[in-house]
């Protein structure tokens, strides 16, 4: 290769880039622009959208606001390991309500310093979830989880912010569609890691609060409020039945 071929090719190369960045793609027909995707949600730290805003308030209580008789609903997992005595987390299966009692500090014989989350049981038993963390910490955390449970303020608050809402699907339904016009008819207790799950013209749907993570199951990654459709006339009802099918 001579000097002049090896000073031709960045440019070449800045070329294809540059066709390779247009948006779009074309269909022979029209020119259809990229539909952008919503569900990456709101990581930039960009002006919130009308779905994040809507489910803002949706968020776990710092453990400083707990009040006595604060419920959880117990999900699948080995109690036994994440709660003492063993003989009464034994005895707890999936459903059941557990109650938050106190945060008690206490020292463990090593010398530091941890907080024990205490609850009551249905049958009025306490149960004991130790807290790496002196409860001066506690008090300052957002967040705590408790094992192997939902938070049922958390479920309420989706389900007062949800039900009756006329959304748009962002993510292929179990045929394969989306931006399907849908409506939230209830918001159920999930799991640990999906704490709702939002039923909606009979799909279940699990989620998670507001996140900055763009890859969580957030409201604003699953649904729109409004159609998409409006956003792009310029595209044909074929095509964009093609698109809705990710075809």
């Amino acid at each position: 290769m001579n000097f002049k071929s090896t000073r031709f090719l960045p440019a070449v190369a800045a070329a294809l880039l540059a066709l390779a960045a247009l948006p779009g793609c074309f269909t022979g027909v029209e020119r259809t622009p990229v539909i952008k995707d919503t569900t990456g949600g709101n990581a930039s730290g960009s002006k919130p959208t009308p779905e994040e805003r809507l489910m803002a308030d949706v968020m776990p209580q710092q453990p400083a606001d707990w009040r006595v008789g604060k419920s959880f609903i117990l999900t699948p997992g080995r109690l036994e390991y994440a709660y003492s005595p063993v003989a009464i987390a034994s005895k707890l299966n999936p459903g059941d309500t557990l109650r938050f009692a106190a945060f008690r500090g206490t020292t463990r014989l090593a010398g530091d310093s941890i907080t024990e989350l205490v609850l009551t049981t249905p049958s009025g038993e306490e149960i004991i979830s130790r807290i790496e963390a002196p409860m001066s910490q506690v008090m300052t955390m957002q967040q705590i989880n408790v094992p192997f449970s939902v938070d049922v303020d958390l479920v309420n608050g989706a389900r007062a912010a949800l039900s009756g809402k006329k959304v748009w699907s962002l993510r292929p339904d179990k045929e394969g569609k989306k931006f399907r016009a849908m409506e939230i008819t209830e918001v159920l207790p999930g799991n640990a890691d999906y704490p709702f799950i939002v039923i909606a013209n009979g799909d279940s749907i699990r989620m998670v609060t507001n996140s900055r993570n763009a890859t969580a199951r957030t409201f604003a990654n699953q649904f729109s409020l409004t159609n998409p459709r409006k956003n792009y006339p310029q595209i044909s009802d074929t095509n964009w039945n093609l698109i809705s099918q990710g075809r």
